[in-house]
């Protein structure tokens, strides 16, 4: 009976502190880290920049929160910077990909009022596909047509202004 309890015990305990532990969400960059990292894409340290994102941002996902947004943003000017094209389409894909606006692409009328700041992030990204697809390897571009549709490639451009 009395190990009985010890192991009901330790269970309990085991369970509380695997909740307590578990259920905090992870810290988001303050703007003041995410700038600079900026700065040191823009002068050209590339390792240090990238070995920051991955420890700020490493743990979110391409979700359309602003975490994600920022973690996209600068994985983006990191490799374009570095002019490594098919690594920034692949970041480009994946982030519009996740994006739970991305049904909205083919009629931007519908987009909800709510919803209309985290859909612009969405044409923001199909129109840096836009502008790096005959940069970027022939697999990638015909990856990136096949997932977005020249449609919505056409209709973003690299100047689309929404009507509403």
């Amino acid at each position: 009976m009395k190990e009985s309890i010890s192991i009901l015990f330790c269970v309990i305990t085991l369970s509380l502190c695997l909740a307590s532990c578990g259920g905090k969400e992870a810290e988001v960059p303050s703007n003041e880290e995410y700038f600079a990292i900026v700065e040191q894409i823009n002068n050209g340290q590339y390792d240090e920049a990238k070995a920051q994102i991955e420890e700020l941002y490493g743990k979110f996902e391409y979700d359309g929160s602003a975490a994600g947004v920022n973690k996209m943003n600068l994985y983006r000017l990191l490799y374009d910077k570095q002019e490594m094209y098919d690594e920034e389409m692949d970041v480009l894909l994946e982030f519009l990909s996740a994006s739970k606006y991305k049904d909205f692409l083919p009629d931007s009328e519908k987009v909800p009022e709510d919803d209309r700041a985290p859909f612009m992030d969405l044409v923001f990204v199909v129109q840096q596909i836009n502008r790096i697809i005959d940069k970027a390897s022939e697999e990638k571009a015909q990856n990136a047509v096949s997932i977005v549709g020249q449609d919505i490639l056409d209709k973003y451009g690299t100047d689309y202004t929404p009507t509403w």
